[in-house]
Formats: structure tokens, sequence, C-alpha cells
């Protein structure tokens, strides 16, 4: 068939193919051929066609072949077109705002990516094949028009190199050329989570993917054990919930029919969560390290175990709740401009923050923790500081 026909000699899937035989990489590309293939055949349905060999061939070959190839251009060009409207007009999702803190915001109030939204719902598409790849472009598109300012939109190549990069990184099956490239740019960031996910997939997808569906919760995951417990039923529970910013446990997704890939989510109706994202807030991140002692420098950094990162969200986001709930709810909140609203948001974000670094570091650790500290300066102070017999061996 189409996506199973062999690449041509000389060509690059060819070279590609010899390359990861020859180094033995099948276990990061265990398939080549039909997920380019399929690429391939949904590219020759936009605007990237021209990029596609096949197609370039096709248009130069006889009067039928050309218009075939014409046929698939304008094609998918009008589909394209009228996701991208769709898109801008909120029926279609694509990844979500660029800033992964605002779009952890929008993801506590209900949004999910890669959707169609109806009333108040959304249905990920991504299940729906190579159609899901020229509606996540198109919606992608549409994102990053909507995020540009007056001045950026008339730079069309960054809109169509976002759309590309997405489509092509978001393909399962080349999950593989992703994971490589991400290790070779950032090996400190990206190593880790991927030989826990190639550890994780010890366990067969037939025994991890009902064990998902059925938990209630979604689950943090800390280094491989964990990975692999995350997919055995009985073992993926003892693992701790995630927790949004707000100190809530995340569940897990609803499917739209029981083991059905298309997962749901719904619009919260809590107003401190959709006015967070209707202000299009930007939340902390959840520290790795805490630092105590002023002046102690790098001395002073704690690194935290995942137990107390648990322990900082969960308080941080409680106190935001709790904050900003009274101040939302209030019948003066609708008369205050928006710049007020997020100043609010984000001065209780900043206290969230330390009463979640009081909750990681308890002042019995905080206090052992400051000693150790000073102890360390102490050493390295009387390394730097000569002695008084020193001090007498210079003034001789």
């Amino acid at each position: 068939g189409t996506f199973n026909k062999p690449f041509e000699p000389g060509g690059g899937g060819r070279a590609a193919t010899n390359l990861v035989r020859k180094m033995h990489m099948e276990f990061l590309f265990p398939f080549i051929r039909t997920p380019v293939r399929v690429l391939e055949e949904t590219f020759r349905l936009s605007p990237f066609a021209p990029m596609i060999p096949s197609w370039r061939a096709d248009f130069k070959a006889g009067v039928v072949r050309r218009d075939r190839a014409m046929g698939e251009l304008v094609t998918g060009g009008a589909l394209m077109g009228g996701f991208f409207v769709a898109s801008l007009n909120g029926i279609i999702t694509g990844s979500g705002d660029p800033d992964p803190r605002k779009r952890e915001i929008a993801q506590a109030a209900g949004f999910q990516a890669y959707s169609f939204k109806f009333g108040d719902t959304y249905y990920n598409y991504q299940g729906l094949g190579p159609l899901a790849t020229l509606i996540g472009m198109a919606a992608d598109m549409a994102q990053v028009w909507d995020h540009m300012s007056d001045e950026e939109r008339d730079k069309i190549p960054k809109i169509v190199a976002v759309a590309f990069a997405n489509a092509v990184t978001n393909q399962t099956a080349l999950m593989g050329m992703t994971n490589l490239v991400n290790i070779t740019s950032d090996p400190t960031r990206y190593a880790p989570k991927f030989f826990d996910s190639f550890a994780g997939s010890l366990v067969p997808a037939l025994i991890a993917q009902p064990t998902a569906i059925y938990d209630d919760y979604a689950r943090q995951v800390n280094g491989m054990l964990e990975q692999i417990k995350s997919r055995i039923p009985g073992l993926r529970q003892t693992l701790m919930p995630k927790v949004d910013v707000f100190g809530k446990e995340i569940e897990s997704k609803e499917r739209a029919l029981i083991a059905s890939p298309i997962t749901k989510t719904t619009e919260s109706k809590d107003p401190v969560r959709t006015e967070a994202a209707r202000l299009n807030v930007s939340a902390p991140g959840l520290p790795k390290k805490l630092h105590l002692g002023r002046g102690s420098g790098k001395l002073g950094d704690i690194e935290i175990t995942p137990e107390q990162r648990d322990a900082y969200r969960r308080a941080s986001g409680e106190m935001v709740d709790n904050m900003m709930r009274g101040m939302v709810e209030s019948p003066s909140w609708a008369q205050m401009p928006d710049i007020v609203k997020r100043k609010a948001y984000q001065k209780a974000f900043a206290i969230g923050a330390r009463v979640g670094a009081m909750a990681a570091l308890p002042p019995d650790i905080r206090e052992g923790a400051i000693n150790e500290i000073t102890q360390k300066m102490e050493q390295q102070f009387s390394i730097v500081t000569p002695t008084s017999s020193e001090l007498e061996t210079v003034g001789m």
C-alpha cells in the first residue's frame, strides 16, 4: 500500500533507515517507513505539499498526475482554511498558550489541547489519524497568529514553522526522533525523562493503557522505578497524585467511550480558575530547590524531594485558592480593572510560594539545614582567612 511503499534508493528515507540499522538504534526508531509515509501523504494535503518529493514529481509529470497533485493542494488548503477560522472562533484548539505557565492555568480551568470544543466540553481529536495532523497544524497556525502583535503578523514563516514543528513532534511513531533531538540539544533536561520512559516501555501497552484509564487520578512519576509502577495495576495507586496550581489533585481525563482514545474535559465552573485563565495569568513553576540563608550563595540551595515538592504544591495552591476566593466572589470584583485583578493573582502566587516553602521545609528541617549551611560557610571562611600564626609570619 501507499504507507508501506519502500523508500527510493539514494533518498533521505533510505539513508535514515540504513543509519538506524548501522547504529543499532531500533529501540529509538522502531518504525520509520510507515509514519514517514503517513506524514508525507498528510502534507500533500497542506500548504507544505511542494516540500514533498513525490508531490513535485507528480506536478512535473503528465496532466492527470499534475491535476491530482493540484487537487490535493487546493482541497487541503481549503480544509486547513476552514480549520484555521474555526480555531480563531474557539471551536478547535491547538497546543495551547506558548507559555507553559499560562497553559498550566488554562488546563486547571478545563482547557484541553488539540480538541474540538462543543459547549463547555473539549473532545480530543488526536485519534483521528492523518486528518488530526491537518487540524492540528491549522489550529497551531491560528494560535500563533492570535498571540502575535500587529507588527509581528507579517512574519508568516514563523507561523508556518511552529505549525510544521508541532505536526512532526506530535506524531507518536516519530517520538524517537523527537527524543533524540531533545537529548542532543539539552541532555541534562531530557535524558532522564527519556530513560524513565524507556524503562516504562518494559510493561506492555496492553497492560499499561487499561491501568491508566481505570485510575481515578493522574500520577506523579519520579524516576525509572515509578515509571514502571505507573503502568502496573495496584502499584500505580501507590504513586502520589498530581496536584494542580490551586492545590487540588488532578483527576484522570474522562473518555468519550470506554477505552476510547478520545479524552474529554469540561470547563471549570470555579470562578477562581476561570478568572485566572481569562486574565492569562502565569503560574510560578514548581521548584526543585529552595534557598535558605541570605548571602549564603549556592551553599544555601537545598534540593527538595518529590514528597517535599508535593507538600509545596499543595500548600502554595491552597493558599492562592483561599486568598483569591474571597476576592473573586465579592461584588466589588466585577468593578475592578483587569490589570488590578492580574496583580492580585500575582501577589497571591508570591505569598503562596512562601507558604509552600514553609510546608516543604518545616521549622525542624529548616533549622538543621541552616546549621549545615552555616558550618559549610565557616569552613570556607576558615580556608580563605589567614590564622594568627600566618599573620605573624607575614609580619616578620
